[in-house]
């Protein structure tokens, strides 16, 4: 400890370090005022004169001055610009301690701590931050919150932090930052912990610069700001903070808060890659397999194995994917879903040997709110394959994937209402599902739509309606929509007359397979041009031979009046 960096040095030195108090206190020194020594000893030892602060120091002493004794005590038991001499440190730290000056207590605490009385040396600093010692108020706050020497009580620990941090006690004032967002001990409270954060930040804390860079940049308890989120950075990254090398070098990758430049981002994210920072390597292991500007596949797996390694469990999963051994690659695929990663319990679902397992993960998948695997854990259960049929368990989880806007299961959904699968049949919900469904590209659902405009299922009868609706799904390949659209032409259902478009949309639906309009196309040919009756007569034959009843029954009407 150099005793010239004690906290009450630098306020001595404010209060008496100007020309004019600095001479009237020499001279009541001179007058052999202790107080006048002792404040003398601080100014002129806090502005780097250490041997006449020193000497002033000594007459202090001789003086019984407690915060003298505190500061020669620690300069002996130190040897910090003069010979060590740790057993007249110590006795100049009990005297101290003994007239109850809470930096002997403090210091004198911490050496008996790691000495030869460690059960006096947490009373002692217990007693310097009942004084109202910092760092003593910081001490005892971390032996609370950890348990260690003093009961566990987060509460109690985080009363005693904000102590030391009401006196800008920079690692108090982070410490209980992280305890306000996490609501350890003390209900959460962005807005406060964000002040801790940017007090500590302002003391030079690079844990609290790159801090409120993360806080910047994703919104937490404030506006998303990347600009300001690459400042914060840019101030702990100046000063080493491997985290804020990493973050800042994806932000100049990505062009977020500043402009892109690739070269430096990559740079950056290999310096706190280097530094150890875990998610750094995981970024750039996910950018050199899939940049390809930037390829380099056994650098990448050489950083996700580190960051496995550290137990990253997105690293672990994508390590997974490529390692050549299947039992290392299943252990790997099992820790990151263990782990509650949803990806890799969704590969574990559809790796599984059996519908059960496959169902324990979905469901665990689901339970996060994954709307792909609600939708899954709800097809298994309709449908029994596997496992027991339970519809009633399953249209709930049909129902949440639905709401979180994924399209097969607002399909699904429309399914079970119209169908009455698991639930009541209700028209107008099926067409509301639809609607969702359709808007999102999904063709069976528009196609629906038509049929219900059509027919006035859900919805009153409109032959517009419908026509658009199919038109929607028809121009979108869905073979029922292109021959429901060619219908609706041919007939002028909704739409005008047009025989061209029919036999266009009809095709269509036949060159997708549809017997029925294989059959529609056959028709339109045959009843149209010469030149088209051997293509008529080809789709006639085609139908028949899927088993369509009516093109059956006309090809053996046509080859009994053929000639012979």
């Amino acid at each position: 400890m150099n005793a010239s960096k004690l906290p009450f040095v630098d306020a001595i030195r404010r209060t008496y370090g100007s020309p004019r108090a600095l001479a009237e206190t020499k001279r009541a020194a001179e007058a052999g005022d202790a107080l006048a020594q002792f404040r003398l000893a601080c100014v002129l030892m806090g502005e780097g004169d250490i041997r006449g602060g020193t000497r002033w120091l000594k007459q202090a002493v001789a003086q019984e001055v407690a915060e003298a004794q505190t500061m020669w005590g620690l300069v002996k038991f130190a040897g910090d610009g003069t010979p060590e001499d740790k057993a007249a440190g110590l006795s100049l730290l009990h005297k101290a301690a003994a007239k109850g000056e809470p930096e002997a207590k403090f210091w004198l605490g911490s050496v008996l701590l790691e000495g030869d009385d460690p059960a006096v040396g947490p009373k002692l600093i217990q007693e310097a931050a009942t004084l109202g010692h910092a760092k003593a108020q910081a001490l005892v706050g971390a032996w609370h919150i950890d348990g260690d020497r003093l009961p566990q009580d987060p509460a109690a620990g985080a009363g005693w932090l904000e102590k030391a941090a009401a006196q800008g006690h920079a690692a108090a004032q982070l410490a209980l930052a992280r305890m306000l967002v996490q609501g350890a001990g003390v209900a959460p409270d962005l807005p406060r912990a964000l002040h801790w954060f940017e007090q500590a930040a302002d003391q030079g804390s690079a844990d609290a610069q790159a801090t409120l860079g993360h806080a910047y940049r994703v919104g937490l308890g404030v506006t998303p700001d990347p600009r300001a989120a690459r400042r914060w950075y840019q101030k702990a990254a100046n000063l080493g903070q491997p985290e804020a090398i990493g973050w800042l070098g994806w932000a100049y990758y990505q062009g977020e808060g500043v402009q892109a430049d690739k070269p430096k981002g990559l740079q950056l994210l290999r310096q706190a890659a280097d530094a150890g920072h875990t998610e750094s390597r995981f970024i750039l292991a996910m950018i050199l397999q899939d940049d390809g500007t930037a390829v380099d596949a056994p650098e990448a797996r050489r950083l996700l194995e580190l960051a496995a390694d550290a137990n990253h469990v997105p690293a672990a999963f994508y390590l997974s994917k490529v390692v050549d051994d299947p039992a290392r690659a299943a252990e790997l695929r099992l820790r990151a879903a263990e782990a509650g990663l949803v990806d890799a319990q969704k590969a574990m679902a559809v790796a599984a040997a059996d519908e059960a397992t496959a169902v324990t993960w979905w469901e665990r998948a689901a339970l996060q709110g994954d709307a792909e695997a609600q939708y899954r854990l709800a097809a298994l259960l309709f449908e029994g394959d596997g496992v027991a049929r339970d519809e009633a368990r399953a249209l709930p989880w049909l129902q949440r994937a639905a709401e979180h806007g994924y399209a097969d299961a607002q399909e699904a959904l429309r399914i079970a209402y119209t169908q009455g699968r698991g639930v009541a049949e209700d028209p107008e919900a099926a067409v509301a599902w639809a609607r969702k469904a359709a808007d999102q590209g999904v063709r069976a659902a528009a196609y629906f739509l038509g049929v219900c405009y059509r027919d006035g299922y859900g919805v009153p009868k409109d032959e517009a309606l419908a026509a658009r609706w199919y038109g929607r799904a028809a121009e979108a390949g869905y073979p029922d929509a292109l021959l429901a659209a060619a219908i609706a032409h041919h007939d002028g259902a909704g739409v005008p007359k047009n025989l061209e478009l029919a036999r266009r949309y009809a095709r269509g639906a036949a060159e997708a397979g549809l017997a029925s309009a294989q059959f529609f196309s056959a028709m339109l040919l045959l009843e149209g041009p010469a030149e088209g009756q051997q293509e008529g007569l080809d789709w006639l034959a085609r139908a028949a031979e899927q088993g369509y009843p009516r093109a059956v029954a006309l090809l053996a009407e046509l080859q009994k009046r053929s000639p012979t």
